[in-house]
């Protein structure tokens, strides 16, 4: 049973509405988050460098979910990413093909934000991650604007940075 599943349960009774099936048979490192009005499973498909993204709507739980690919330049010897949501939208950080760090916002359609999806463009951090990669969105200032990004890795030289809103460095 290898590769990703998915199953979508009542929240309130338990019962299976949509029974366990099989997303991707090479797909690898799934992650659930909800973003805005529906939830995005991700994975990667690492033999074509990809990121996938299915998204699924909570009010048409049976309903087959929007597949599309999110990215195409993860490194696929060594796929790391992480995710982090707050109400609206998602921050995703990855090892890119070039083995530095990518970061973008993903808007609640499941795609990469940029200007015309009102978010700030995606940027490349000149650092390499060797083993772990995490991101955290910061949900505690109420000013979205203010907000800052944070991405840490695990390598031999500094490990971490902090980005404002618009994924500059702080």
């Amino acid at each position: 049973r290898g590769g990703v599943w998915y199953a979508v349960l009542d929240d309130y009774t338990g019962r299976s509405l949509v029974p366990p099936t099989q997303a991707d048979a090479g797909g690898s490192r799934p992650r659930v988050h909800a973003v805005g009005d529906s939830l995005h499973l991700y994975f990667v498909r690492a033999a074509s460098n990809e990121v996938r993204v299915w998204r699924f709507l909570p009010a048409a739980p049976t309903e087959a979910p929007t597949q599309s690919i999110l990215l195409t330049n993860i490194d696929g010897a060594l796929p790391l990413y992480d995710i982090d949501t707050d109400t609206t939208k998602a921050v995703i950080a990855w090892r890119d093909t070039d083995a530095l760090i990518g970061v973008a916002y993903i808007h609640q359609g499941g795609s990469i934000g940029g200007a015309g999806l009102g978010l700030p463009i995606p940027v490349v951090v000149a650092e390499s991650p060797v083993r772990c990669l995490a991101v955290a969105l910061d949900k505690l200032v109420e000013d979205e604007e203010e907000r800052q990004v944070v991405v840490t890795w695990a390598a031999a030289s500094k490990s971490y940075i902090t980005l404002d809103y618009d994924l500059a460095t702080v």
